[in-house]
């Protein structure tokens, strides 16, 4: 929690020692979505992801210590595999950083349209203009959820690449212990 406080304040009194043209140049929506998805991705996620890159790592370095006490040999299949590993994990981090980013673009129209939104409902109201305000809104919406339906579709590919080589090394370790 005290790290959580520290980091808030950092992310606080940067963004008000900032110039007044970084608020010309970047919609309010933006700001408020980026500093709360920081401030949520550093209370909710990085707990959890350190813990869980704990645990693969003490497994992965379990599991080949013991595959290579086994049988030495089975190193030389890891060697290309840990190549293709890397080499699969940078495509996958380029494109998952854009993913992201476009995420972070298209969900501040939803922000602001629902910021403006509850602003103005009285005149909403008195116009009858509901509808067009739900269409607007879908708009955004459905060009939020396209953003993020591509990141969880990169994610996928990278999990089942991964899965296919874990799957090759231990049929090469079943095949070295024969």
């Amino acid at each position: 929690i005290r790290s959580s406080l520290i980091y808030h304040k950092r992310f606080l009194h940067s963004v008000m020692s900032t110039n007044l043209r970084f608020f010309d140049l970047n919609p309010l929506g933006r700001i408020l979505n980026r500093f709360s998805r920081d401030m949520a991705n550093l209370d909710e996620l990085i707990p959890i992801a350190f813990f869980e890159f704990l645990q693969c790592s003490m497994i992965v370095i379990g599991t080949l210590v013991l595959a290579t006490l086994i049988n030495y040999w089975i190193l030389i299949a890891l060697i290309p595999l840990c190549l293709i590993c890397f080499y699969l994990r940078k495509y996958y981090q380029k494109t998952s950083n854009d993913l992201k980013r476009l995420d972070g673009i298209y969900r501040s129209p939803v922000l602001v349209h629902a910021n403006n939104t509850l602003v103005g409902i009285a005149q909403i109201r008195a116009t009858q203009n509901f509808h067009l305000f739900q269409e607007k809104f879908n708009q955004h919406v459905n060009t939020n959820t396209k953003t993020y339906f591509a990141y969880v579709c990169i994610q996928r590919w990278f999990q089942l690449r991964l899965d296919m080589i874990a799957a090759i090394y231990s049929t090469f370790a079943i095949l070295g212990s024969i």
